[in-house]
C-alpha cells in the first residue's frame, strides 16, 4: 500500500503543481504560487529536491494561466488520484469499505485538493507578510527582544505545526464518517515523526553513502525519490493504523466493562 500511495503521489505531484500555479495566476498571487513550490521543495531532501526542481518548473512554465483551461481541469482531476489513494490507504486501517458512490467520493478529493491549493497560497501570503508587518509594527512600538526572540522560535515552529494539522484534516477528512469516536491526532503525531526522522535519515544516509548510480545508473535520482515518497507513505499509514488500533481498544475495553457482559 505504501508502495501505490508512492506512485499515486509521484503521478499526482505534477497536475496539482500545474493546477497550483494557474490558481495563482487566476488571483493575481502568480509569484505566491511560484514561492510555495520553491517551499515545499525545501522541505525535502537535497537529492530529492534536485531530481524534481528542474522538470516541475518545465511543467510549471509550461502551464496555463487560466483556472478554466482544460488543461488545469484535468490536472485537478489527476491530482484527486493521489488523494482517492490516501482514502484507501485509511479505510484499510479500519477494515471498512466505502458505501459512497464513487463521483460523490472524487467531488470530495477534488474539493480537498483545491482547499490545499488555497491554504498553501494564503500560507505564502502570510509569510510574506508576516514580516513586513512584524517590521512596521516594531519601527512604532520597539517591541522587547525577548519577544523578537519568541518570534522566531515560532517561525522555526511552524513548518512542523503546519505539517500536523494537514496530516489531522487529511485523517479527518478521509476517516469513514460512521466511525464515531474518531481517534485523529495521535496518527497524525505519529505520521509527522515518521516523516521528520525518515527524511533526516535519508538525508544522512545520501550524504555519507550515495552510491545509487552504481546500481541504477541514470535513474539513481528517480529511485530515490519513489523510495522517498514511499517512506512518506510508510508514515501515513502507521498513523492511520495507529488511529483504527486505538479505536478497537477503545470498543473492545468497552465491551469489556459493559454491565450486559458481566
Amino acid at each position: 500500500m505504501a508502495g501505490y500511495l508512492a506512485f499515486m503521489s509521484l503521478l499526482a505531484m505534477f497536475p496539482f503543481f500545474i493546477f497550483l500555479t494557474a490558481l495563482a495566476g487566476e488571483i493575481g498571487q502568480s509569484e505566491q504560487g511560484l514561492q510555495a513550490i520553491d517551499q515545499l521543495l525545501e522541505t525535502l531532501p537535497a537529492d530529492v529536491a534536485g531530481v524534481l526542481s528542474s522538470p516541475i518548473k518545465e511543467v510549471v512554465d509550461g502551464a496555463s494561466g487560466s483556472v478554466l483551461t482544460f488543461s488545469a481541469a484535468v490536472a485537478i482531476w489527476t491530482a484527486a488520484n493521489g488523494m482517492e489513494g490516501a482514502r484507501n490507504a485509511v479505510r484499510r486501517a479500519y477494515m471498512r469499505k466505502s458505501s459512497r458512490p464513487a463521483w460523490s467520493r472524487r467531488l470530495e478529493s477534488i474539493a480537498l485538493i483545491i482547499l490545499i491549493a488555497v491554504l498553501l497560497l494564503i500560507g505564502m501570503a502570510v509569510q510574506v507578510l508576516g514580516p513586513a508587518i512584524w517590521q512596521a509594527v516594531d519601527t512604532r512600538l520597539e517591541i522587547p527582544g525577548v519577544l523578537a526572540k519568541l518570534w522566531q522560535w515560532l517561525r522555526f515552529g511552524l513548518s512542523p505545526l503546519a505539517l500536523f494539522i494537514a496530516l489531522y484534516g487529511l485523517f479527518f477528512a478521509l476517516t469513514p464518517r460512521s466511525i464515531k469516536p474518531c481517534y485523529r491526532a495521535p496518527g497524525a503525531l505519529l505520521s509527522l515523526a515518521v516523516w521528520m526522522v525518515m527524511a533526516a535519515g535519508l538525508s544522512t544516509y545520501l550524504r555519507f553513502f550515495n552510491n545509487y548510480d552504481v546500481t541504477y545508473g541514470s535513474l539513481a535520482g528517480v529511485m530515490i525519490t519513489i523510495i522517498f515518497l514511499f517512506l512518506l507513505g510508510l508514515g501515513f499509514i502507521l498513523g492511520a493504523e495507529l488511529n483504527a488500533t486505538l479505536l478497537r481498544r477503545r470498543r473492545l475495553q468497552a465491551r469489556l466493562s459493559s454491565p450486559a457482559d458481566e
